[in-house]
């Protein structure tokens, strides 16, 4: 194996001084001393680099290998690197060296970290040693001195067998650096899941080892914990939101069925943790029935089981001739609804307003929405067998519709007194 620079080989032991005119005068008056094969190196990154300027990239950039992305929790940016879908042996690996050094350059300059994604990683996407000797020779000081964090995603046992066979030639520093991802969902310890984005493939991959629990048929606080947002909604439902309110003048909405197939699709994705795009679906109504059987699924109703006969009772005996007191009412029982049980019925019960409001268009009263979404978050443990039972379920979700603002408003006094 050819020797390489080892990393970090530049790096002073002493502590440089903070003051960045201190810094350019300790290089003037102690310049850094390459060794020749240093000196060789960097004399070519200089000359690939010159290379590099206005290549046509297309056939690189479409295979999706490297990418930009957020920041970490130390600020530093993030780039990710997909080699589990290089294709090493077709690739014209020249090209692909000068498409690195043109990304990477400006990029380096800083503190960055470095996300290598190895799932499924095969010899089909291992480029020639010589290639990676050359790559690792070449890229100078700043690739290594300011690349602060790599953490490899499902590294395989070769990946983790060649680390171990290279380790007495590679500085101590860069083991420090080093972090093995196993669970993807272990990296949100270091970076924020909005600031990555990891491909469907890997997330699939990381759920055979790793299943979370699935996002239709958990506790709503179990889904909210396992994306990190206890104090929120679940984002499927904000995703749904946002989409449907493209489609408020739709007829039917949320009354007419969507594509069953399609339907099971999308909860396959969501229960595995797939980045879904909703905006690529062309049917409303898929949208629509996807939220319903969402509401349905979750294994305590948003009107939790425990408090369903004295929500119905309240109906019952005040509603049709004492409506404020039945708000009051109504709303003291909502108070003590768990926290993310009261922030989604809030949000769910304005969005429905919002589809109300277009009913010229879609057709959808305030009485027809609470028939096909009262079933799914006001009911029993075992379906009623008194029809009038459930119409009456029904009636409090329409009067929810159409009160919500006065109901949760006054919820949130009553919970303030306390």
């Amino acid at each position: 194996m050819e020797e390489g620079i080892p990393l970090d080989d530049w790096t002073p032991e002493s502590t440089r001084p903070q003051s960045d005119s201190m810094n350019v005068m300790s290089e003037i008056e102690h310049p850094v001393q390459l060794t020749p094969k240093q000196q060789k190196a960097e004399e070519q990154y200089q000359k690939f680099k010159q290379m590099a300027v206005g290549k046509d990239y297309s056939s690189i950039e479409s295979l999706n290998i490297l990418s930009i992305q957020g920041v970490d929790k130390e600020g530093r940016q993030i780039v990710v690197l997909r080699a589990n879908i290089l294709p090493a042996k077709t690739v014209d690996l020249k090209l692909l060296l000068l498409y690195f050094i043109s990304v990477m350059d400006p990029i380096v300059e800083e503190d960055y970290t470095l996300v290598f994604i190895g799932s499924n990683l095969s010899s089909e996407n291992r480029p020639p040693t010589d290639w990676l000797s050359t790559a690792y020779t070449m890229f100078n000081r700043k690739y290594k001195k300011n690349l602060k964090a790599l953490f490899i995603i499902h590294a395989t046992t070769v990946v983790r067998l060649v680390l171990r066979l290279v380790k007495p030639f590679i500085s101590v520093k860069f083991w420090k650096k080093l972090t093995y991802i196993d669970d993807i969902n272990d990296i949100y310890e270091y970076i924020d899941r909005e600031q990555i984005t990891f491909p469907n493939s890997v997330i699939r991959f990381n759920a055979k080892k790793f299943r979370p629990p699935p996002m239709f048929g958990s506790l709503l606080s179990t889904i909210l914990e396992s994306e990190n947002n206890v104090n929120g909604i679940p984002h499927m439902v904000e995703s749904s939101f946002a989409y449907l309110r493209n489609y408020l003048h739709v007829e039917g909405l949320f009354r007419v069925s969507g594509e069953n197939a399609l339907i099971k699709e999308l909860v396959l994705s969501y229960n595995l943790r797939e980045r879904v795009d909703l905006s690529t679906i062309e049917d409303p109504h898929v949208v629509s029935c996807l939220l319903k059987r969402f509401l349905g699924s979750l294994a305590e109703p948003l009107f939790p089981h425990e408090y369903y006969d004295i929500i119905l009772s309240f109906y019952r005996l005040l509603a049709s001739e004492y409506p404020d007191l039945w708000i009051a009412k109504t709303a003291g029982v909502v108070k003590d609804f768990p926290p993310e049980h009261f922030r989604l019925l809030r949000a769910l019960f304005a969005f429905l307003t919002e589809v109300t409001a277009h009913s010229d268009e879609n057709l959808m009263v305030p009485s027809t929405i609470a028939t096909v979404i009262g079933p799914n978050v006001l009911k029993t443990k075992l379906p009623p067998t008194d029809l009038n039972e459930l119409h009456e379920a029904n009636q409090v979700i329409e009067l929810f519709i159409i009160h919500h603002e006065d109901i949760f408003s006054t919820a949130e006094q009553q919970k303030a007194i306390l």
